[in-house]
C-alpha cells in the first residue's frame, strides 16, 4: 500500500483526461494515509492538479499548482486530516484554486482540513471553496483576482474558521460575488 510516504521535488504534467473520466496530475486514492506532497508542481494538466479522494493525514505544501483545466487542488469525498500550506495555486479552471467537497451525496463531511498561508489567484472561480465540509480553518492566505469569490463557504458546511486572510481584486469574472460569500 501506499501509505506513510514523502514525494518532493517532483514535476508532473500533461496528463489527459481518459475518456469521460477527469485524471489529475497527482491522484491519491481512498485509503490513503500520512502522505506529504513537497516542493511539488503539478501544471498543464487536462484534469486537476492534485486530488485527494477520502484520504487521512495528507499534507501538501511548498507547492505549485497552475493551469490545470479544473481545479488546481481537490479535496473531496471524506478525506480528515489535510493541511494545504505554503503553497502558489494558480490559473486552474472549473472552481479553481482549493475545492473541498463532499460528492458522496450522504451526510460525511471532509472534516479538520486547514488551508495555510498560500498564494491564490487568477482561477476561473473562487479561490478558495468549501462545499459540505467540517472544522476547517483558513488562515493566512492571500486570495486575489479570481473570477468569483477570493473565499466561499456554501451549504452544509460547519465550524469553518476564516482567519488573517488577505482578499482584494476578486470578482473578475463574476461581477455579483467577491471576497468572500
Amino acid at each position: 500500500t501506499a501509505n506513510y510516504i514523502t514525494i518532493k521535488g517532483i514535476i508532473v504534467r500533461n496528463v489527459a483526461n481518459r475518456g469521460t473520466s477527469v485524471m489529475a496530475g497527482i491522484y491519491i486514492s481512498s485509503g490513503k494515509h500520512h502522505i506529504l506532497l513537497d516542493s511539488v508542481e503539478s501544471h498543464d494538466n487536462q484534469g486537476f492538479g492534485i486530488l485527494l479522494d477520502s484520504t487521512n493525514n495528507v499534507t501538501i505544501q511548498n507547492s505549485h499548482i497552475h493551469h490545470n483545466g479544473s481545479d488546481g487542488i481537490i479535496v473531496e469525498g471524506t478525506s480528515a486530516y489535510t493541511t494545504i500550506q505554503n503553497n502558489e495555486i494558480n490559473n486552474n479552471n472549473h472552481t479553481g484554486g482549493i475545492a473541498l467537497f463532499n460528492n458522496s451525496g450522504s451526510s460525511t463531511y471532509n472534516t479538520y482540513t486547514k488551508i495555510l498561508n498560500n498564494k491564490i489567484y487568477a482561477n476561473s472561480n473562487q479561490g478558495i471553496w468549501v462545499f459540505e465540509s467540517k472544522y476547517v480553518l483558513i488562515k493566512g492566505n492571500e486570495s486575489y483576482l479570481n473570477g468569483a469569490t477570493g473565499i466561499q463557504i456554501e451549504t452544509g458546511s460547519w465550524y469553518v474558521i476564516l482567519d488573517g486572510n488577505t482578499l482584494h481584486d476578486n470578482c473578475v469574472n463574476f461581477e455579483h460575488e467577491g471576497g468572500s460569500w
